[in-house]
């Protein structure tokens, strides 16, 4: 792959022949037509396309909050691409094709803005969750207004709710509504925070898999 800024007849995007152009980022690039390949692919990218496609289904509904979890300035990579290349290398466990996903293991977001304490998640009625973490206001780049972040994920179904704006670290515990249909089943809990101004987020922690009442 090749970046240009003025080709013989300028930009453009889109096939010509061989040639396929595109824009990212406000960088032009040039890539050839990839090659039809009539060999088999071999179990290792068999595993890899697996993995991928594991990462891919998990985040889709989320893309959202991980472009905002794992935004930088410095990576030419989208946060969504970011997270899957997390998932991928840290958060998949087994053996071809037996994969699984180590929800310990997953993150929703990535920065350096001072992360939650001793999170952890409980159900005491139905249809609400609460995460609760320790006040570390004042450590580190934490301050007591940084908004929580959480992320809840429901396997049976498949299903997501998440709020990106919600209570301030030096609350210590958040508390969300979750569907009634909810009730009884085993769901996944991340909690990580973000700053007033929107421009530091913490790397998010696993508080853990929680029975709703």
């Amino acid at each position: 792959m090749a970046t240009y800024k003025n080709g013989i007849a300028g930009t453009f995007s889109g096939k010509v022949g061989p040639v396929v152009g595109s824009n990212w980022n406000g960088i032009d690039y040039m890539r050839s037509l990839p090659r039809k390949s009539s060999r088999p692919p071999t179990e290792r990218q068999k595993a890899q396309r697996l993995k991928m496609s594991i990462a891919i289904s998990f985040l889709s509904p989320v893309s959202e909050l991980v472009n905002v979890g794992f935004k930088t300035d410095t990576s030419k990579k989208s946060g969504f691409n970011e997270a899957t290349s997390h998932i991928i290398q840290e958060a998949i466990v087994g053996t071809y094709p037996d994969f699984a996903l180590d929800y310990s293991h997953v993150l929703i977001s990535s920065g350096n803005l001072t992360g939650a304490w001793n999170a952890e998640a409980s159900s005491a009625s139905a249809g609400l969750l609460t995460v609760r973490w320790t006040d570390n206001s004042g450590s580190g780049t934490a301050k007591s207004t940084d908004q929580a972040i959480v992320l809840v994920y429901n396997p049976a179904g498949a299903r997501y709710v998440y709020d990106m704006e919600g209570a301030g670290r030096g609350e210590g515990e958040h508390t969300m509504t979750l569907p009634s249909d909810f009730s009884g089943d085993a769901v996944e809990v991340w909690v990580s925070f973000r700053s007033v101004n929107r421009q530091r987020i913490s790397t998010s922690i696993y508080a853990g898999r929680v029975l709703m009442a």
